[in-house]
């Protein structure tokens, strides 16, 4: 999975929305690889990439929040996560309204 990283990140630059898309699959990866540590790692990696290139009320953005605080909830730290869970369902919403179907 890293090896794939390098290569996305070699062809593509370490800022683009591709790399962010590899460390969340990874990250999603390494939670069912029962590596819940790497994986939060990877989520937040994604997290802060789109942060960075300032893509801030996406759909991408929505799911990365809600993985980063599904993560933080299941290490055990739901008070840290929360945030994250919110922010992720105050853009579902403002995109598609209180009835868009990954907000329910």
């Amino acid at each position: 999975a890293n090896e794939a990283l390098n290569l996305v990140t070699q062809v593509t630059g370490s800022a683009h929305l591709t790399v962010a898309t590899c460390c969340s699959f990874i990250g999603t990866i390494l939670h069912h690889l029962n590596d819940p540590a790497s994986a939060l790692l990877n989520q937040r990696r994604a997290l802060a990439l789109l942060d960075r290139m300032a893509i801030l009320d996406t759909a991408q953005v929505a799911h990365a929040h809600n993985n980063v605080g599904m993560l933080i909830h299941y290490v055990g730290h739901t008070d840290e996560a929360i945030p994250h869970l919110r922010r992720s369902l105050f853009l579902l919403e403002l995109m598609g309204g209180p009835n868009h179907a990954d907000a329910s």
